[in-house]
């Protein structure tokens, strides 16, 4: 098996959310689920929140995960396309970057059925 699978894409197709994901209010929880906060602000559409953690921390515009995926990625994957256009337009970041199997914010996209 490839290690590169569809289930990698972050996107459960859920309308609930996920358990496991970091509340911001217990910022700690981020490190146990792998996911920093400004990925999980990202991919949960907080765009206040976000621009607020890359304000403290500009760092994490460029971070990636284990897997390689970016801010773009996770904003992506949760279908947060206001986030997505802030972060290449506004930031600069790059929608075409790929993670470590290759797959760029469209991929995403398209794996949340936003796009045809």
């Amino acid at each position: 098996m490839s290690p590169c699978t569809i289930a990698d894409t972050l996107c459960t197709h859920d309308s609930e959310p996920s358990s496991s994901l970091p509340d911001l209010e217990q910022p700690d929880q981020s490190a146990s689920s792998g996911m920093s906060i400004a990925a999980w602000s990202a991919m949960n559409g907080y765009l206040k929140t976000l621009v607020k953690l890359i304000e403290e921390d500009p760092t994490q515009l460029h971070a990636k995960d284990d897997k390689g995926r970016t801010l773009v990625h996770y904003a992506a994957a949760g279908g947060q396309l206001e986030v997505m256009k802030w972060l290449k337009d506004t930031v600069g970041l790059d929608v075409k970057a790929a993670d470590n199997c290759g797959r760029n914010a469209f991929h995403y996209v398209a794996a949340r059925r936003l796009i045809a």
